[in-house]
């Protein structure tokens, strides 16, 4: 499964415990200074037209997690009950 299936597969009102949790792992990151500007652009875009929630926004957020933080975002999917989204980035 992709990470775009895994991520429209979520009902929409499960939608925003998983971004709280992913903008709490992006934001408090210590790799955030390697977040390439593109990305950085895209999130704030996002954010600022509150469509993180979205598929999209979604996607953005767990490939940017990803990139910063990789196991800790398997990690906290596994222990929000998202085992398909874990393992559609990588994480089993």
């Amino acid at each position: 499964m992709s990470i775009r299936d895994a991520v429209e597969s979520i009902p929409v009102e499960k939608r925003e415990c998983i971004m709280v949790k992913l903008l709490d792992l992006i934001l408090k990151s210590k790799k955030a200074d390697t977040l390439p500007s593109n990305l950085a652009r895209e999130f704030l875009r996002m954010w600022q037209e509150d469509k993180l929630m979205s598929a999209d926004g979604l996607e953005l957020l767990i490939n940017i997690a990803k990139m910063l933080e990789p196991e800790a975002v398997v990690e906290k999917l596994n222990e929000l009950g998202f085992a398909e989204l874990a393992k559609a980035i990588g994480g089993g």
